[in-house]
């Protein structure tokens, strides 16, 4: 099952994956992107993996911003992770003045100076400073 899969990859570090590498598991895991549904009178086509990920979503297992433009490329596969990151920023920007660099990031979190990390963390935070 997709949520056994997801329990193991937490592991990463950082937990997150493309949305294609999501995808593609899900796929092995028998959850279609499109499918085809008939009906006596019309055809359509219904998204499995959307649906999933909103599930799985709505079940605290994986964080996932669909609509976000930047974001919906990747999905947290551990959302506690990433409160705790949120958390550790919330700390220590309270003591630089509530200002926050770029540079700083890597200073705060030293052990995911990596361009994917600071590139997600960057676009979190600009996403919750317009909620």
């Amino acid at each position: 099952m997709l949520e056994d899969v997801i329990l193991e990859e937490r592991k990463r570090d950082p937990p997150v994956v493309s949305w294609k590498l999501f995808a593609s598991t899900a796929a092995k895991c028998g959850i279609q992107d499109q499918v085809k549904m008939t009906h006596p009178n019309l055809t359509f086509k219904k998204n499995q993996l959307l649906r999933a990920v909103s599930f799985l979503k709505n079940s605290g297992l994986v964080f996932y911003l669909e609509n976000h433009p930047a974001l919906k490329h990747h999905v947290i596969l551990n959302p506690q992770w990433m409160y705790d990151c949120v958390a550790t920023l919330l700390e220590k920007t309270s003591s630089i003045n509530g200002v926050l660099k770029q540079d700083d990031l890597e200073n705060i979190w030293p052990n995911y100076s990596g361009t994917l990390f600071l590139c997600l963390v960057s676009r979190l935070l600009y996403t919750m400073s317009t909620y």
